[in-house]
């Protein structure tokens, strides 16, 4: 980031600061620049990927604020993703969404503590990587109850979607809900990959 536009973005925060946040205020901005300068000025920054700032909005959502073309393409999949109804068993929910993707309120997701609770939360003896595996291959004969219905679900969604394997496999894009739900929090694109 250049420092004039962190001047920029500096000067629009110390602006806003005071201020409580307001969806109604942020749902009007269109810049990304001071979207993100909103959000940062008003809620807690949780977490920095390269192309999305994600807010705590309350205790039970987090804000996924774009900051650049690729985050807008992330919230933009994101959102044509949910609208799958098969979709709420294997990702976080959206909330609220900006229609040209700039933001999303998502479903809170806590990280799961190591791989025993991820096989514990889906009720199997079938670690993380076995998991991914068996959903890969689409050999899905070894699972059952919740490991049958999620890997089930993530198989649909990677082939209704395009969903990126190297995402869905990645341990760190997964987590749990209040409600003790596995989902993928974190997907984006397919880019041929074989």
């Amino acid at each position: 980031m250049s420092s004039s536009l962190r001047e920029y973005i500096a000067l629009i925060v110390e602006k806003v600061r005071s201020q409580t946040f307001d969806l109604n205020v942020f749902k009007s901005i269109t810049d990304p620049i001071k979207s993100y300068a909103y959000a940062r000025s008003h809620l807690k920054l949780i977490g920095k990927g390269s192309s999305r700032m994600v807010f705590e909005f309350n205790s039970k959502s987090v804000l996924k604020v774009a900051y650049n073309d690729a985050g807008l393409a992330q919230n933009k999949k994101e959102i044509s993703v949910n609208s799958d109804p098969s979709a709420s068993f294997a990702i976080a929910r959206i909330h609220a969404s900006d229609k040209n993707g700039l933001w999303v309120i998502v479903e809170a997701v806590r990280p799961i503590n190591g791989m025993p609770e991820f096989s514990k939360l889906l009720g199997t003896d079938t670690n993380f990587y076995m998991f991914m595996q068996y959903a890969r291959s689409g050999d899905l004969s070894e699972l059952e109850g919740r490991a049958l219905e999620l890997a089930t679900a993530l198989v649909g969604l990677v082939k209704r979607h395009g969903l990126a394997w190297f995402d869905v496999d990645n341990e760190e894009h997964w987590g749990k809900t209040a409600d003790g739900r596995v989902v993928l929090l974190d997907y984006g694109e397919e880019l041929n990959e074989n």
